[in-house]
């Protein structure tokens, strides 16, 4: 072998900026159930990496493995031999060769970087489209989750252990241990159990958190991977756990982590259990075969990851139930990504007969990635939910349950009510305004009163937590009314220590009757946060509501509550779910907030806009904010809506309601 061919050799494996030999090329497929396997040629560590190709069909996998790994970074720098010519790969798929490579004997697999030709997008969507028979039919998936870490080794029992530990739990009545989530949250742990789980030390603990919160959970395809196969294995470095007792691990430390056990620390990290239920739901779906819908499977894993957005869907594709309409969604990377999002959103109309798919508009359209489409069409690739309004049952009561969807064009019309219009908006809630937007809404309610009681305060606060209750029951622990109410009085007092009218105000240092009058004009007085907001500031200053939060401030220290404005504001409501959304009010009185928008500046516009309108359809157990456009008659959908009191005012006159075709664009 000449120098150069040498230098080839002991290069593979490799970062190289030119190929020193020749690259390979890839020989067309030939038959509708056609596949490339991968031989995995055998070497010893530091061994250029070998490999041979096959073409084979669907029949040969069962005697085969499929390989589940994350493709990382998608540069391909990293060279192998295939029939000894160059073969670039990602870093990623490198490190998974060199493991899983045998020493004395080769290994068939099948590999989508490898297996499918990539720069063909013909083959490429023909191959995906069989992807899910592959994985389903291969003898075994090995799953590569990534290379070992020190812990590793001494961690692996330790999934064993906890596996089997699941199966002394105590299961649910009526179920066994092949049902669907069998086992009872609450468990009483024996004292052989309680130790072992003492004594384990921290290094697995650790080592447990690593594999359990590894980035190849995130991958979307993985889903799909993993729910076909028949039989799994978790690969890690040079060690493997079979998937079943992973996935045990993971149900075994949901059911201890939902109680204390005492001198036990659990391997928990941010957002570790977020991961963990994820593969406790993956573990679900392979084992108990549960049919899902395209739009089911998407609310199930909201944050998996992909590297082209059109995987948003056809990623899916293989595990959807057979009858499903989605089935009839082909593969086609020629199309653009706006084409499959909406060619999806068809087949969900088609086969949901409604418009449940509306409650996932949770953003308005000027925030949304691809702004460009028909607004009705749900953007596949933005999956984060800001929030999740409760739904109204009273919906498909009144309006029914059947509805007739068209699409025409980039027009869907569906019939609908429109009960209300907006006449006040407030801005978007973002970092600085907050307590301005609560204090604003809970005054306004107060406002149109010739005389005030104690008892319309209190009904204006509740009125007020009303307005707020989506974003404020999205907190891990909701939002009591007490609470709210110590939140209101702190904003409220604090306005007035701002404008110089009173002292701070605790339990410890009461204040009715300590608050100074003034004889400044209001037109003088100026709040900080408040600005010149006559309404608010002449309001602040009633005896009625200053009794008010000077009982409710006194109360929550007896309570025990925070009563900082500014800590009880951000603990309540200021997270990603809440920021961006704001207030609104119709000529009828509906109150509430939109979805979500921008909010990183004050020059941001609103969300829900004055004039825009507030909309009812059967099917859909939730409120809609539509705006008229230009063409009299077509609406532009903003996104869901939180309306407090729906059930408390008429949406329509007589007794049954006249539903009117809505044209959407």
């Amino acid at each position: 072998m000449d120098e150069v061919g040498h230098l080839g050799e002991r290069l593979a494996g490799t970062k190289i900026l030119e190929p020193l030999r020749e690259l390979y090329r890839y020989q067309p497929l030939q038959g509708q159930d056609a596949i490339r396997m991968v031989e995995l040629l055998p070497g010893i560590p530091g061994d250029p990496i070998r490999v041979a190709l096959h073409h084979r069909t669907l029949s040969d996998l069962p005697t085969s493995s499929a390989v589940s790994y994350e493709w990382g970074s998608n540069v391909r720098e990293h060279v192998i031999f295939c029939d000894d010519r160059v073969l670039k790969v990602t870093a990623n798929l490198s490190l998974l060769l060199s493991k899983c490579r045998s020493l004395d004997s080769s290994q068939l697999l099948w590999i989508d970087a490898i297996s499918i030709n990539q720069e063909d997008l013909d083959e490429r969507s023909q191959q995906v489209q069989l992807m899910g028979k592959i994985y389903k039919n291969a003898a075994v998936v090995l799953m590569w989750i990534g290379d070992q870490t020190p812990y590793t080794g001494d961690t692996i029992p330790i999934f064993r252990h906890l596996a089997e530990l699941l199966h002394t739990f105590k299961l649910k009545p009526g179920r066994t241990e092949l049902d669907l989530d069998p086992y009872a949250r609450e468990q009483d742990l024996d004292s052989f159990a309680k130790e072992y789980l003492r004594n384990i030390r921290q290094s697995p603990w650790a080592g447990m958190a690593d594999l359990l919160s590894r980035d190849y959970f995130d991958r979307l395809w993985v889903i799909q991977e993993i729910v076909l196969s028949s039989k799994a294995v978790v690969v890690c470095g040079n060690h493997q756990i079979e998937w079943k007792v992973f996935y045990e691990t993971a149900m075994c430390l949901i059911i201890l982590g939902s109680k204390p056990l005492p001198n036990v620390v659990l391997p928990v990290t941010n957002g570790f259990f977020g991961r963990v239920l994820g593969i406790n739901l993956l573990g679900v779906l392979n084992f108990h075969r549960v049919n899902f819908s395209l739009l089911d499977i998407v609310r199930c894993f909201p944050a998996s990851k992909v590297t082209d957005p059109r995987d948003y869907v056809y990623g899916y594709l293989g595990i959807l139930d057979s009858h499903s309409v989605q089935h009839e969604i082909h593969v086609d990377y020629s199309s653009t990504v706006e084409e499959v999002f909406r060619k999806a959103t068809e087949s969900v109309i088609i086969e949901e007969k409604g418009l449940d798919y509306f409650s996932d508009q949770t953003v308005d359209p000027n925030s949304r990635l691809r702004a460009a489409m028909p607004s009705w069409v749900r953007d596949w690739g933005f999956q984060q939910q800001k929030f999740r309004t409760r739904s109204v049952p009273e919906v498909a009561e009144r309006l029914g349950a059947k509805q007739t969807v068209f699409v025409d064009g980039n027009y869907l019309t569906a019939h609908g009510l429109i009960i209300d219009s907006t006449e006040e908006v407030s801005d978007n809630l973002r970092e600085g305004n907050l307590k301005q937007i609560i204090l604003g809404t809970f005054i306004n309610l107060l406002s149109g009163l010739s005389e005030m009681t104690t008892a319309d305060v209190s009904m204006a606060a509740r009125k007020t937590l009303q307005c707020f209750d989506a974003l404020a029951q999205t907190r891990p622990n909701p939002i009591s009314e007490k609470s709210f109410f110590a939140l209101l009085a702190s904003i409220h007092l604090e306005l007035l220590v701002d404008l110089g009218l009173g002292p701070w105000a605790s339990s410890q240092n009461p204040i009715v009757g300590t608050w100074r009058t003034t004889k400044r004009s209001l037109r003088s007085l100026k709040s900080d946060e408040f600005g010149e907001n006559t309404n608010i500031i002449r309001l602040a200053q009633k005896n009625v509501l200053l009794q008010w939060s000077t009982e409710q401030s006194i109360c929550a220290g007896d309570l025990g509550l925070e009563y900082c404005a500014a800590g009880l504001a951000h603990r309540l409501f200021l997270d990603d779910r809440s920021l961006g959304v704001n207030m609104f009010r119709g000529t009828k009185g509906f109150r509430g907030h939109g979805p979500a928008g921008r909010n990183a500046c004050v020059d941001d516009p609103p969300v829900v806009q004055i004039g825009d309108h507030i909309a009812l359809f059967p099917t859909l157990d939730l409120p809609v904010i539509l705006r008229e456009g230009d063409c009299e008659g077509v609406y532009t959908l903003i996104g869901t809506a939180h309306v407090g009191n729906l059930t408390e005012i008429p949406w329509y006159e007589g007794e049954t309601p006249s539903l009117v075709p809505i044209r959407i664009n």
